[in-house]
């Protein structure tokens, strides 16, 4: 999302020899029709936006034709049932969703759940980093991976809890908000 538009056209098309599966967010998302000129410049798939909210932002992305996948990020766009939303209404403009992961364990299975729920997943993003690496230190389970598939934990709710011992941590910040 760092690119400007004409030298975002300029990198997509000396990439496309490597042919790379999308493009991700190549522009900033304060401009979908810039956007939708960049998709229509390349015949690489273009991917947007974990960075937008709600479903009113998702409809102006799918009505000005601006994306080939839909990534969002249930924490960002609204909570799983806004996820659903957007998901469903990526389906009526004939697009895929790829949710995205990297801001946290408990987003990530959220994230798991909407896509066995959403008939046009595409392909559930997981930063394998994080998967094998902090995200064990927070929860009691993460959602399965076996032979490149992902699925949801078995237990009830999302599947998963925090670890019992996380609040008392050394490096953990507590933040409480009150009405």
């Amino acid at each position: 999302g760092m690119w400007q538009l004409p030298a975002a056209i300029k990198i997509a098309k000396a990439l496309e020899p490597l042919n790379p599966y999308w493009y991700e967010d190549p522009i900033k998302m304060s401009n979908l029709e810039a956007l939708r000129v960049f998709r229509e410049s390349t015949r690489v798939w273009t991917t947007a936006s974990e960075t937008l909210s709600t479903r009113w932002g998702f409809r102006d992305l799918f009505e000005k034709n601006a994306t080939s996948v839909a990534m969002l990020d249930v924490g960002w766009c609204g909570g799983i049932g806004e996820a659903k939303k957007i998901a469903t209404m990526a389906e009526c403009f004939e697009l895929p969703v790829a949710p995205h992961d990297c801001t946290g364990p408990v987003l990530l299975t959220a994230s798991v759940h909407l896509s066995i729920a959403s008939p046009n997943a595409l392909v559930q993003e997981m930063v394998r980093a994080f998967y094998h690496g902090w995200y064990r230190e927070l929860v009691t389970d993460l959602p399965p991976v076996a032979k490149g598939f992902i699925s949801a934990p078995e237990a009830p709710g999302l599947g998963i809890d925090l670890k019992p011992e996380l609040r008392s941590r050394p490096d953990a910040v507590l933040r409480a908000s009150a009405l």
